[in-house]
C-alpha cells in the first residue's frame, strides 16, 4: 500500500484495512475496504470486538459531550472514529506532511464527521454496525469522502 490508501499497482483504486484480536478467546478479526477513486477520495475501515473495555477516563481524549447524546457507545465512537481518521490521514497528508490530527479533531454527528486542522478541512459520511456472528460481536465502521 502506498500511503496507506492506494495498492501499489492500482492507484486508481483507494483502500483501507483493519484489523484486531481478543486476548482471551484467542480470537482474531481483520475488515477491509476498496473503492474506485473517481468515486471516493478516501475511505477507512475500523473493526473491533464488541466486547473490548475503553477506560472511561480515555473517553475525554476523543469523545465530545454532543457526540455521547448521539446514542452511540464509547467503543462505538472509537470505532467510528477510528475509520474516519483512517480517511482522513492520507488527505491531510497530501495537503501539508506536517499536519497531526487526533481523535478528537474528528468530530461525528448523526452519519457525518468533519475535521479541521491547520487551515485545511474535510467533510465525510460513515456508517457503523453491530454484527452478531457466532462465536462473537463485532462493530465495524466505515467512514468515506466523496470525490
Amino acid at each position: 500500500m502506498i500511503n496507506y490508501q492506494y495498492l501499489v499497482d492500482h492507484q486508481e483504486i483507494v483502500v483501507s484495512k483493519s484489523h484486531t484480536h481478543n486476548k482471551d478467546t484467542l480470537l482474531a478479526l481483520a475488515a477491509s475496504v476498496a473503492a474506485k477513486k473517481d468515486e471516493y477520495s478516501s475511505i477507512g475501515v475500523d473493526v473491533e470486538f464488541e466486547g473490548r473495555k475503553i477506560d472511561p477516563a480515555t473517553h475525554r481524549f476523543f469523545i465530545g459531550s454532543k457526540e455521547l447524546a448521539l446514542g452511540f457507545s464509547p467503543l462505538e465512537i472509537w470505532c467510528i472514529k477510528e475509520a474516519c481518521y483512517k480517511s482522513l490521514w492520507p488527505l491531510f497528508h497530501e495537503k501539508n506532511p506536517k499536519t497531526k490530527i487526533v481523535l478528537s479533531n474528528i468530530v461525528i454527528e448523526k452519519d457525518k464527521f468533519s475535521c479541521l486542522k491547520d487551515q485545511i478541512s474535510f467533510e465525510g459520511e460513515f456508517s457503523v454496525e453491530r454484527r452478531n456472528c457466532e462465536a462473537y460481536r463485532e462493530i465495524v465502521a466505515i467512514a468515506w469522502i466523496n470525490s
